[in-house]
């Protein structure tokens, strides 16, 4: 600590002195004696840190030698001064600034700025811990953006400063700021027309002629609601003490679409996301209409005039009024027919529901929102009236048959003549296939004829006509006259027989053999020919028409068996023939059902299989007997096996060449004759393929019951008293579960992969061992084991012994019902020794603790906690078997973390014996009085406390209309200036920022002033008048000396 402390050292006789150097700078020199030796002592104190102390030799001659090794030391002197924290900047989001202390913010990294001393390190801490630190410039300022401050709350900002030596100031004061960055909600608005003759709401679509409309909304008070229109900001709004906010436009809307949509923005700047959008036009025009048009769509499509005349009962009306307007037309009386709303650019159009045969006069309405409406008119005179359904007749005049046609005929006449009758001047419209070929006009006389111009073409035509009269309404067409054209000539072949009896489905050869007794003879002729089949009798026994391509069938009817001869004949409906013949066997009786024996012929059990028997032979032998040439197929489970032929001698044998699955088979044998008729199957024998060992194990126990639910390990403890046992055996196979008694308890059956699982009935608390065994059909046999401990009963209800508040100005043992500023309450309780007790908030879980030995428990509500407002708090016990108690009695807290709205202002000091208000007094025993911001805004349990010079707060007395004082006369305060601070603090422990006064005490008497002058300044005479003087100014001007600031009484006679 000595900041002056001697150097020494020698030096060799030719130095004559020695520079001394500090930290690298020179600080001085020292005298070599005669004897070597040299001493220095800094002239001026040293700064407290580290130094560096060399010496360096010089010469007569000024030369300076090497510096000697150097000497290092630290000064330590007084610890620094504690800085001091001036700012703390938010600069995010939309409210960007200083902070005041206990603002809020919703900047998670703000600016922290101070003074300190100069060189000095300044560390940062945010509630006790420390987030940064930086060093002091040397203008002793300093400056550190603070890292991310977590989750929303108080944060108290301090700070402390070190210096080189590591000696630590004093901690600042806390700066305390509340973070938030929850973005407020947005509940929407209504706007309101109040313009016009249509008010009210308007809603999504509307149109209004209100350009200036009303906007209503609520939120939290103090929060800024800013309008959009069309996503540009038109205004703002603030939310009232009640919650409640109104915003008008100005400027007013412009004609046209608009879309509003609000914001709302709290103290700390943080901005709610926009509203749903109410999308309305506004529109202040003059309505206008007109019937552009009205257009025919029946028949040929065209334009109707004015009072013209029409066809159409549904005709189109089309015109043009104001945008997007419901255009209305009425009959003559006024009554609706029909609506249309116009497009954006104000046209529309618009069919009429069917109007009656007549006159009409029709209306096209347009009514704008603002009530203003116009119209226009339209005359039509409709007819739909169509002629009568027409008749007529064709003439075949060509060839040797020459003839009245009629549907169905054959005619080799391209050109027939159609005749018929009509009304005189009608169109009469001739059609060939649909399609129309020509047309006519009904004569004088009410006839009418028409030769087709171009010959009609060979195959089919559909002949029909109709009537048209003078309004366009065309007549039902008449009934068709359905002919064909045909002069050819014609010729067949058969082609084939098919057999399409089973088992065998084939084409059968010209002379070949078929058990079909109903083949289908099938060939080729001209399209469209009549085919006749005759037997060998001559006797037409099936007929068909040849397709479009020629080709044609014919399925016969049921035929005897034996050798058979048919003859197809082709006719044309000119009477032209032509045919062919084929030949052919019939046989259609089946082999006798056969019979067969299976033999296991595989060690131990060997011999005939029985139907219902298990076997271990994968091939088994089977035998039978049947007619020589005989195909014997043998099916499994109804699909085939394989074959064999009966020999000679009449028996057959067959032993599969694949071995039979694992399981079931169904095995049958059929008898194919040549001619493919097969017997019915034998009687079936069903047995089942088996070479399994017997298997079963029960992998796991199954908890359903909450809160624990999952594998029970073997052994295990359990609170579901109906637990699932699970695991695998033998496919297919039965597993029976019995219990430690040998009593049966349930069954199951394995899948096909062997899993199975099954529910147990309801057991008894206690110790259990399950077995699970499975036999097969051979004997084999297998059994698995399983143990549980099963405990079902619940614990007791518990209760909730106490709720502390360790946080803030208020703390202590809370009572269910009381508000607190803590938001992490401690609860405490007792349980059963190791319980699990759940801590519920609303229902909902919060956290959980184990009891102790002792039962005793104790629960501290993690960060962030609980939220602002009511909570209702409950817990229960889980046991080992998890088994959950009752929930607890609730415990009700109210977490309010808000301060106050109002705060304290102090009014004035009695007595203050200075100026009215100048909070100067020489009383030192003062009663302080004041009054809050808005009394109405009071809640229970809030206080008005005060304190003196940063001491202890105490609570003032406080009215209902908002006045508060402190009686302070028994605390005599000493001369000087005193700091007096006032809060609003709530029943939590919530307080507003303090209001503040500097109060001055000066109890001493001060130094009589001098009168040094009194001056006449009214002619004649002016000047200092002197005592005993004479003068004529009333109000002369008095001047003298006195103690600065006090105030001078001036005397008059005492």
């Amino acid at each position: 600590d000595d900041t002056r402390p001697e150097y020494t050292g020698k030096a060799t006789t030719d130095v004559e002195h020695v520079n001394i150097y500090d930290n690298g700078g020179l600080i001085g020199t020292a005298t070599v004696q005669a004897d070597g030796t040299w001493t220095f002592t800094p002239e001026n104190p040293l700064t407290s840190g580290p130094h560096e102390f060399t010496a360096k030799p010089v010469d007569k001659a000024g030369n300076e030698g090497n510096p000697i090794s150097a000497t290092s030391f630290t000064i330590i002197g007084e610890p620094p001064q504690e800085p001091a924290i001036t700012q703390v900047q938010d600069d995010f989001g939309a409210i960007v600034g200083d902070l005041q202390k206990a603002q809020t913010t919703d900047d998670k990294t703000p600016t922290v700025s101070g003074t300190g001393q100069a060189g000095s390190v300044v560390h940062v801490f945010v509630d006790g811990t420390e987030v940064g630190s930086t060093t002091v410039n040397p203008d002793k300022t300093w400056s550190i953006t603070l890292p991310d401050l977590g989750a929303d709350g108080e944060k108290k900002i301090t700070a402390n400063a070190t210096d080189g030596a590591g000696q630590v100031s004093t901690t600042t004061d806390a700066y305390p700021i509340v973070l938030d960055t929850t973005v407020p909600t947005n509940p929407g608005f209504i706007a309101n027309d109040d313009v016009g003759s249509y008010t009210g709401p308007i809603n999504n679509g509307d149109v209004t002629d209100d350009t200036v409309p009303t906007l209503t909304g609520t939120g939290a008070p103090g929060d800024v609601v800013k309008v959009y229109d069309n996503g540009a900001p038109i205004g703002s709004a603030i939310v009232d003490s009640t919650g409640h906010w109104t915003f008008t436009p100005s400027p007013e809307l412009a004609n046209g679409p608009h879309e509003l949509q609000t914001t709302h923005t709290d103290a700390a700047g943080n901005e709610s996301a926009k509203s749903d959008p109410l999308s309305f036009t506004v529109d202040t025009g003059v309505p206008v209409i007109k019937i552009e048009s009205v257009t025919d769509n029946v028949g040929v499509t065209e334009a109707v005039v004015r009072n013209g005349l029409t066809n159409d009962n549904t005709p189109t009306f089309a015109g043009t009024t104001n945008p997007n307007q419901l255009v209305i037309i009425t009959d003559k009386a006024g009554t609706p027919i029909t609506s249309v709303t116009a497009d954006a650019t104000g046209k529309w159009s618009i069919d009429l529901p069917q109007q009656v045969d007549g006159v009409h006069d029709y209306i096209a309405k347009v009514t704008l929102p603002n009530g203003q409406a116009a119209s226009d008119s339209f005359t039509l005179n409709i007819d739909t009236q169509a002629p009568l359904k027409p008749v007529f007749e064709a003439n075949d005049d060509v060839g040797p048959n020459q003839a009245a046609l009629s549907s169905g005929d054959v005619t080799d006449d391209a050109t027939p003549t159609l005749t018929g009758t009509g009304q005189a001047g009608d169109k009469v419209t001739i059609y060939d296939n649909g399609q129309p070929i020509g047309t006519t006009t009904v004569k004088p006389d009410g006839t009418w004829t028409y030769t087709p111009t171009t010959p009609l073409a060979e195959g089919p035509h559909s002949l029909e006509v109709t009537h048209t009269d003078p309004a366009g309404n065309e007549s039902l067409k008449s009934d068709p006259l359905d002919i064909q054209v045909d002069t050819s000539t014609v010729d067949i072949t058969i082609d084939g027989i098919r057999d399409d009896q089973l088992p065998v489905i084939e084409t059968v050869a010209k002379g070949g053999i078929t058990n079909d007794q109903t083949p289908i003879i099938f060939g080729t002729t001209k399209p469209d020919s009549l085919v006749t089949i005759h037997d060998s009798n001559g006797q037409a026994i099936g007929s068909t028409i040849a397709d479009g391509s020629g080709q044609w069938s014919v399925t016969l009817p049921t035929q005897p068996e034996g050798h058979r001869e048919y003859t197809a004949v082709a006719e044309l409906p000119s009477g032209q023939t032509a045919e062919a013949k084929v030949d052919f066997t019939i046989d259609v009786t089946s082999p006798t059902q056969p019979s067969f024996v299976a033999t296991d012929d595989v060690a131990p059990s060997i011999g005939d299989i029985d139907s219902g028997d298990t076997t271990d032979d994968t091939t088994p032998t089977l035998t039978g007997t049947g007619q020589a040439g005989d195909t014997v197929t043998i099916y499994d489970n109804g699909q085939p096996l394989g074959t064999t032929t009966v020999k000679p001698d009449g028996t057959w044998t067959y032993t599969p060449t694949t071995p039979l699955t694992e399981g079931p088979h169904l095995l049958e044998v059929t008898q194919t004759d040549p001619a493919g008729n097969e017997s019915d199957k034998s009687e079936p024998l069903d047995f089942t393929v088996s070479t399994t060992v017997a298997a079963v194990n029960i992998e796991t126990a199954i908890d359903n019951k909450a809160p624990k639910t999952g594998p029970i390990s073997d052994g295990g403890l359990t609170n579901d008293d109906t637990p699932i046992l699970s695991g695998t055996a033998t496919a297919n196979q039965v597993v029976i579960i019995k219990d430690q008694t040998d009593t049966v308890i349930g069954s199951v059956t394995a899948n096909a992969t062997g899993q199975w699982s099954i529910e147990l009935p309801q057991q008894v608390d206690g110790a259990h061992t399950y077995t699970a065994s499975v036999t097969l059909a051979n004997g084999s046999t297998a059994q698995s084991q399983y143990s549980l401990e099963i405990d079902a009963t619940k614990p007791s209800q518990l209760t909730i012994d106490s709720v502390s508040d360790d946080v803030g100005v208020v703390q202590g043992l809370l009572v269910s019902g009381d508000s607190t500023d803590d938001k992490t309450p401690t609860l405490e309780g007792t349980a059963e020794a190791g319980n699990v007790v759940t801590i519920y908030d609303e229902g909902k879980p919060v956290g959980s603790v184990t009891a102790g030995p002792n039962g005793h428990w104790n629960y501290t509500i993690p960060a962030p906690g609980l939220t602002e407002g009511s909570h209702n708090l409950t817990v229960t016990q889980t046991d080992p078997a998890g088994n959950v108690s009752q929930p607890s009695d609730p415990f009700n807290v109210i977490v309010d973390i808000t301060a106050p709205t109002i705060t304290a202002e102090i009014t004035g000091i009695t007595e203050d014996s200075g100026l009215a208000n100048d909070f100067l007094t020489n009383d030192p025993s003062l009663v302080i009085s004041g009054t809050v911001s808005d009394a109405t805004q009071l809640q229970v349990g809030d206080k008005v406390q005060v304190r003196i010079d940063g001491g202890v707060w105490k609570d003032a007395t406080l009215n209902a209309d908002g006045t508060w004082s402190l009686d302070n006369t028994a605390n005599v305060l000493a001369d000087g200036k005193h700091v007096i601070d006032a809060r609003v603090i709530d029943k939590a422990g919530n307080y507003t920022a303090p209001s503040s006064k500097e109060v001055t005490i000066d109890s001493a008497a001060s130094a009589a002033p001098t009168l040094d002058n009194i001056n006449d300044d009214v002619a004649p005479v002016t000047g200092s008048i002197g005592e005993g003087d004479t003068t004529n100014d009333a109000r002369p001007e008095l001047t003298g000396t006195g103690e600065a600031g006090n105030s001078i009484s001036i005397y008059d006679n005492g």
